[in-house]
């Protein structure tokens, strides 16, 4: 038979073991509030790099097969073409402008890991000389990542530069921009 005193029976966690136990539990719920909601933006925002480079390999798959390397078509104004891919119904193509290369390559899965579907918006670097930095653009990249803006930006006859375009003699050059949730610019280029 076990017999205990009467003072190994009333024994029981220690005021150090308790504070420890404490602080491993807060240590837990700490990960759980601030390191998985940058580890889940991480990855969303690996997403986002994936579908740029995907969206300029199709871009440099439609110029290796039309006209020697051309561009979709369609008059690229001061405001530059915007497509919001949310309004966009695909089917049939009627040629080879900005907005019937994303009806033909793209599809409903064509969408931010939040669920809504690229725009784009395409415009020119300009007049600019050559290796600054294109004024069209100035704006975008003063901005910070908008949970419901998921523009890409097509700039053309531009190159990377960093998370930047500047201005390149290639007319046919084209630089993908795409603002990051956990900061910064991801460009891209053909």
């Amino acid at each position: 038979m076990n017999h205990h005193t009467k003072e190994e029976a009333l024994e029981g966690f220690s005021l150090i073991e308790a504070a420890l136990a404490i602080g491993i539990g807060g240590a837990v719920l700490a990960m759980v509030f601030f390191v998985l909601p940058g580890a889940f933006a991480n990855a969303r925002d690996g997403q986002r790099r994936d579908d740029v480079l995907l969206t300029l390999n199709r871009l440099k798959n439609f110029q290796a097969n039309n006209n020697r390397g051309a561009l979709p078509t369609g008059q690229i104004d001061s405001n530059g073409i915007r497509i919001s891919g949310n309004s966009v119904t695909f089917g049939p193509t009627s040629g080879v402008t900005w907005l019937d290369f994303y009806k033909s390559f793209f599809n409903d899965s064509y969408v931010d890991p939040s669920g809504d579907r690229y725009n784009w918006r395409i415009i020119n670097c300009g007049t600019s000389s050559m290796s600054t930095e294109c004024p069209s653009i100035a704006s975008f990249m003063n901005s910070s990542f908008d949970k419901n803006d998921f523009t890409m930006y097509f700039v053309v006859g531009s190159t990377c530069k960093g998370d930047t375009a500047v201005a390149t003699a290639n007319p046919r050059a084209v630089s993908v921009l795409y603002k990051l949730e956990r900061a910064g610019t991801y460009c891209a280029n053909t």
